[in-house]
C-alpha cells in the first residue's frame, strides 16, 4: 500500500504530458482502466513481487491519473468557490467511513475515522472563498500550525492530551490539503495548471517514500517515537518557508511582464 500512495504522485509529470496529448476524458479512462485492472490482476497473486507490481504500480498509476485529472476538472468549472469545491471533492476521501453500515466488520473497523479532517477541509475551503486575505496565507499557516502541533506532540504523555494532539492536528491538515490546489491555480493559472500539479505530485511521491523509512530509522537510532514527530514538525516549518517569498516572486513576475510590455511598445 505504501508503493501505491508513491505511484500516485510519482508519475505527476507523466500524467501532465497524457493530460495534454489525450485530453481528460481518456486520460480517466486510461486510469479507471489501471486502477481496475491492478485489483483483479491482484486476485490471482503467489507472491509479495507480484503484488508489488499488480496492486502497488499498476492501481498507483491509475491513481496517479484519476487523481490529477479530477484535481483538474475542478478548476476548470469551479471558479469563484474553487477553495470550498476542493475541500468538498477532496473530504470524500475521509468520508470513505460511510461505506461501513454495510458490513458489520467494516462498521467496526473504519467508524468514524477521518470524519474530523473532513470537516476542516470543508470549512478551510468556505473560508478561503470569502478572499479575507490571499489563499496562500493560510496555507502557510497550516502548514505552521502543522509543524508547531508535531513539535509538541511528544508532549502528549496521556490519553487525553493524546486526543489533543489529534484533533488539533487533523484540524490543521484538513485546512492546508483543502488549499493545495487553489493555491496552485493563483500561483500559475488556470491554463497550465495540470503541468504545475504533476509537477507537483512528484515531489510529493518523493515524500511519500522517503518519509516513512527515515522516521523509522530515527525510531530504531533512538529507541523513541519523539525524534520521527520532531522530523516531522521540520518538515511542516521548512514547507511554508517559500510561500514568504511569494510577495518577492510576483513582484519580479510583474516587473518582467512590464519590461516585456515596454519592449514591444519600443518595436511598435
Amino acid at each position: 500500500m505504501g508503493m501505491d500512495d508513491c505511484v500516485s504522485f510519482f508519475p505527476g509529470p507523466l500524467v501532465a504530458i497524457t493530460y495534454d496529448r489525450l485530453g481528460e476524458k481518456t486520460t480517466s479512462i486510461l486510469g479507471a482502466f489501471l486502477v481496475t485492472g491492478g485489483y483483479l490482476i491482484s486476485s490471482w497473486a503467489t507472491s509479495i513481487p507480484f503484488l508489488c507490481v499488480t496492486m502497488g504500480l499498476l492501481t498507483g498509476l491509475g491513481a496517479a491519473f484519476l487523481y490529477q485529472v479530477a484535481a483538474v476538472v475542478v478548476t476548470k468549472y469551479f471558479q469563484k468557490r474553487l477553495a470550498l469545491s476542493t475541500a468538498i471533492a477532496r473530504s470524500g476521501m475521509g468520508l470513505t467511513f460511510l461505506l461501513a453500515p454495510f458490513t458489520k466488520f467494516l462498521m467496526d473497523l473504519y467508524d468514524w475515522t477521518g470524519i474530523l479532517e473532513t470537516v476542516s477541509q470543508i470549512i478551510s475551503g468556505w473560508v478561503a472563498d470569502k478572499n479575507w486575505t490571499k489563499k496562500y496565507h493560510y496555507l502557510k499557516s497550516y502548514l505552521i500550525l502543522c509543524g508547531i502541533t508535531n513539535l509538541l506532540a511528544p508532549l502528549a504523555t496521556t490519553f487525553p492530551l493524546l486526543m489533543t494532539y489529534t484533533v488539533f492536528f487533523a484540524t490543521f491538515a484538513g485546512g492546508y490539503l483543502a488549499l493545495l490546489l487553489p493555491v496552485l491555480v493563483d500561483l500559475s493559472g488556470n491554463s497550465t495548471i495540470h503541468r504545475f500539479l504533476g509537477f507537483a505530485c512528484f515531489f510529493a511521491g518523493m515524500a511519500v517514500l522517503s518519509g516513512p523509512p527515515i522516521a523509522g530509522w530515527i525510531y530504531d537510532y533512538t529507541q523513541t517515537y519523539n525524534g520521527s514527530f520532531y522530523f516531522s514538525g521540520i518538515c511542516y516549518l521548512l514547507s511554508s518557508v517559500s510561500y514568504f517569498f511569494v510577495p518577492l516572486a510576483e513582484r519580479w513576475k510583474n516587473s518582467l511582464a512590464r519590461r516585456k510590455e515596454d519592449c514591444n511598445q519600443g518595436r511598435a
